[in-house]
Order: C-alpha cells, then structure tokens, then sequence
C-alpha cells in the first residue's frame, strides 16, 4: 500500500486518503479494456484514464431495472440518479464484509431512449475471482459466470441485495427489481455514472482531485468506510473516429 495518505475531513466524518497503489492500477486494468493516462488539457494534469471501450473491446455490465416510468418522466429520473449513485455508496461496506475479491465498479444507471418508456437501476461492471466466502451462495447462471467469472451470479445477486438493504436501512422507500439482464457499457438508450470501483477490499475513488465537500465522500463514511484509495482519475470513452 502506498505511503502517500492523507486524512481528509467530510461533513460526516474524516476518511483516510491513500495514493491508489500499482496493483490496484493493475487489477483495475483486469476490469477495463484499457487503462492509460492523460493529460487535462485545461490545467495539464495528468489524469488515469479508465476506458470502457477501447479497440473494439466493451466493457460488459450487469443491469438492474425498478421498474417502468413514461417519458415526460425523464427530467425526474435523471435528477435521481444521484439517489442510485447513493445507495450504491451506502452498500460498499455490507458488500466487502462479504470478503469480495475481484473487482467490481458499481454505476447508477436510466435506460431508455428519449421518448421511450425508462427504467432507473444500477449498471454493475465486474471481473468475479470465485464467489465470496460470506454471499447467498446462488446457483450458478452459466451466462453470468462466462460474462464476468467464476462466482459472478453470488457476486451480482449478493450486491443487489446490499444495495436494497442499505437504503432501507437509511428509510429509503422500497424499489422492487423488475429486470436483471446483460448490458454493454456503451448500449444505445443506457445513461450511467460511477463514483467507485472495488478492488478486492479496497475502494478506489473515481475523481479528477479531491474535494472536501463531495457528498459522496462523506456518505463512504457514512457508510462505515474509514480508509480509501485515489489518484487523479476520470472514465473515458473515446468517441468513435469520423
């Protein structure tokens, strides 16, 4: 682990700040088809460059859906995102008391195209190293165990249900799953953010810089998370060639 760390002080609580050490970097390079740097060309910081796409490969994922809404709906469901992205942040430490392994980079996601029914969900990238040894102990599904390793269907169905139980826990309403299926990371009509990935038992904070009063960084410590990695980082998709 890296010796470069500072303590950071969130309106919840302070959180430990580690730089992300070279085998994160590399695990996370495992999950992405490429992992790079790059240059800000606003202030010439160099950035780690996450790409889902790269080369013709495509990162795959794992959707959820709760449910469908119309499309005059969309404004409201774009705005709450941010409750998905949340809820995602508040599974992280139920999920890794679970003694997760590979890595997994969890993003509230709104399916649909403009003008076309949506649904509001997650959108779960991962690369499973077995199952965990504290999951539901699933039934394999072969398509999900060939999509994304040995262990995935516990991995993915072990997550869903952290994700429902942290927001109930924090009175969230109920959002019963009306679908889980596949997804590509650049699937036509999918809109998605991601704010961590996991790497085993280590979160890695998806951001350009730290900043004191991001509402995310204080909901991981809301959450129990007392100790992270970062380093200037952004997921990039190259737009495709003219």
């Amino acid at each position: 682990m890296s010796e470069l760390a500072q303590s950071v002080q969130t309106r919840a609580g302070s959180i430990m700040v580690r730089e992300a050490s070279a085998d994160t970097i590399e695990r996370l390079g495992k999950l992405f088809p490429r992992v790079t740097t790059m240059e800000n060309p606003d202030t010439g910081q160099r950035l780690t460059a996450l790409m889902p796409v790269h080369d013709g490969q495509v990162l795959q994922g794992f959707r959820t859906g709760y449910g469908w809404h119309p499309p005059e709906e969309r404004a409201g469901l774009e705005k709450a995102m941010a409750t998905i992205r949340l809820r995602i942040i508040l599974a992280a430490k139920a999920f890794l008391d679970r003694a997760f392994t590979g890595v997994l980079m969890p993003a509230a996601c709104l399916q649909g195209k403009p003008g076309e029914g949506m649904q509001l969900g997650e959108l779960l990238f991962l690369r499973s190293q077995g199952p965990l040894e504290r999951g539901l102990e699933t039934k394999p599904i072969a398509t999900f165990e060939e999509l994304f390793g040995a262990g995935a269907t516990d991995t993915l169905m072990s997550y869903v249900l952290d994700v429902s139980a942290a927001w109930k826990s924090m009175g969230g309403e109920s959002m019963p799953i009306t679908d889980l299926e596949p997804c590509p990371s650049d699937w036509d009509g999918v809109q998605w953010q991601a704010d961590i990935v996991l790497v085993g038992s280590t979160i890695f904070l998806i951001r350009p810089e730290l900043d004191v009063t991001d509402p995310f960084l204080a909901a991981l410590v809301l959450a129990g998370i007392t100790d992270i990695e970062h380093t200037p980082s952004v997921l990039f998709i190259q737009p495709p060639p003219a």
